[in-house]
């Protein structure tokens, strides 16, 4: 509920991500609301993945609408393959990305599962294939995603001007990060038993 919202916590931070697995009712939608006010008064960056589970709604119309009103909140958007066109309308993403940039979103990360992932922003588009991993569980591999890319923002301290000026070579390093970070995730079973620490991963890349 909105009274159980950790202000401090949210202020403490660097960038604040939500899906719409925390709006399939009225109280908890109506604390992510908040969530969101507090993190934009505090200078937060605010990233949101649509992370679609049709299931969890009562029907698709509601989840459709939750979409619709986050999208204009969020400063990076990550969206799958499977999502595009139901979130945007489009059937190829690079329809759909000035229609998004005017919502005022900053960066969209499109992934393709294993066919990599792209970044976009009204400067830079970079596109990284995929790790050619054999995966043996994909359970959460999209949070692993959008985390080990958040995680990249937040250890070097970027901004949301810092990214409106990153270079293509500077987004394809955070891809190409976050493509292995997958493909090792999805060699385990399970979603938060799979992810790996920074020092393993640069025990494994350098």
């Amino acid at each position: 509920t909105k009274d159980e919202i950790q202000e401090d916590l949210i202020r403490d931070s660097r960038i604040f991500h939500f899906g719409t697995l925390s709006s399939t009712h009225e109280g908890v939608r109506e604390a992510t609301r908040y969530a969101i006010d507090v993190a934009k008064e505090a200078g937060c960056i605010i990233s949101f993945d649509p992370n679609l589970r049709p299931q969890l709604w009562p029907d698709q119309a509601q989840l459709k609408a939750a979409v619709t009103e986050f999208l204009p909140c969020a400063d990076i958007l990550k969206l799958s393959d499977e999502e595009l066109f139901f979130v945007t309308g489009k059937e190829h993403i690079e329809d759909a990305v000035e229609e998004l940039f005017a919502m005022g979103i900053s960066v969209i990360l499109y992934t393709k599962g294993s066919q990599g992932a792209e970044v976009y922003t009204r400067t830079a588009h970079v596109a990284v294939s995929g790790t050619g991993k054999k995966a043996v569980d994909t359970t959460g591999a999209g949070d692993g995603f959008i985390g080990s890319f958040l995680n990249q923002l937040a250890y070097e301290g970027r901004t949301l001007d810092d990214m409106k000026k990153m270079t293509d070579k500077e987004w394809e390093s955070y891809l190409i990060f976050s493509n292995r970070y997958c493909g090792e995730s999805i060699q385990k079973k399970g979603a938060l038993s799979s992810y790996l620490t920074r020092q393993e991963m640069e025990m494994l890349f350098g």
